[in-house]
């Protein structure tokens, strides 16, 4: 049953409510690790979302019969090198939010969908309507607000934030291949292989950073006096269910609402992070960043609308259309 959402209980906008708040709420407690809880280990925070995710999505591909592709050794090795980018995505958006404020990453990742464009122009020979590239011009311009006046900025947690933009932008490109080409995995199914092979990959570069050793000696070692390993291993499995939980609702959200919906709920949830980020962390916001902010969402919402009019709304008539 691949479709499984078919027989999945509760309305669309249930769903929705269920997305929207583990999406804010995600991304809160990731950064609540840094910031409340002292646990400055992104890349182990990362590892455990991968080792939840392939776990219950593997428990959830067999429980509704999900049908699992056949791959030959040339179509695993490009799921291995996928998985390596995978993998930087979210190691290099968790490094990037532990010195970064939550309200700054999220206007700057305001730019993945221009970063998308541009790829999908080099990769995929693929062509926008001009009036895409106003809307991606007026965020660049809040994001360059925003981010040059914010205070205490970070400047290595800011090159992260970009250039997590930039993995982002790719995975997205590259998944359609996968989604959308001659494999058409089924989402979960890719899900599943990506975590897995990532659950290593980021095991092995926790290693190699010594952030195994020190979790180790600080929670079941010297310093376990001052720790309580029982409590973080409980945030740390709470986090992890979250994680895949979001991947879920994202999936039963899309198929049981519209396209509409997901898009202006976005924007909806991109505004609503920023508030709740600024009133949790205390983020000195200035003058300039609020108009930074404002500008950057009311071009995410310009771009939203430019897309979905393109991609849903019916053509009356067939006019040329001037594209970059």
């Amino acid at each position: 049953m691949d479709d499984f959402t078919k027989v999945v209980p509760g309305h669309g906008y249930i769903w929705l409510t269920i997305w929207f708040s583990l999406n804010i709420g995600l991304t809160i407690m990731n950064k609540s690790f840094f910031a409340f809880w002292d646990f400055g280990y992104p890349v182990t925070l990362s590892s455990v979302h991968m080792l939840f995710t392939c776990v219950f999505s593997y428990v959830l591909i067999n429980r509704v019969g999900i049908q699992r592709k056949q791959l030959n050794t040339d179509q695993n090795m490009k799921l291995v090198l996928f998985s390596l980018l995978f993998t930087m995505n979210i190691v290099v958006g968790n490094i990037g939010i532990r010195f970064v404020s939550v309200s700054l990453v999220q206007v700057i990742r305001s730019l993945i969908p221009g970063i998308t464009m541009l790829l999908s122009f080099l990769i995929l020979a693929k062509t926008y309507e001009k009036k895409y590239l106003y809307s991606v011009v007026l965020v660049c311009i809040g994001v360059c607000i925003a981010s040059f006046s914010e205070a205490n900025i970070h400047s290595g947690g800011l090159f992260m934030v970009f250039l997590v933009c930039l993995l982002s932008s790719s995975k997205t490109v590259v998944t359609q291949k996968f989604m959308q080409g001659k494999m058409k995995f089924h989402p979960f199914d890719l899900i599943n292989r990506l975590s897995f092979f990532a659950f290593f990959q980021m095991f092995a570069i926790s290693i190699a950073l010594g952030e195994t050793s020190s979790i180790v000696d600080e929670y079941f070692g010297a310093g376990k006096e001052e720790s309580d390993p029982q409590t973080m291993l409980c945030l740390l499995a709470m986090n992890g269910i979250m994680a895949f939980s979001l991947n879920v609702s994202n999936f039963i959200t899309t198929k049981k609402t519209s396209a509409l919906t997901v898009t202006v709920a976005g924007n909806v949830k991109h505004a609503t992070t920023i508030v709740f980020s600024i009133l949790t962390f205390k983020n000195e916001v200035g003058m300039w960043n609020i108009i930074g902010i404002i500008i950057t969402l009311v071009g995410a919402a310009w771009y939203s609308y430019i897309d979905y009019n393109v991609k849903y709304l019916p053509k009356e008539e067939e006019d040329p259309v001037e594209q970059v």
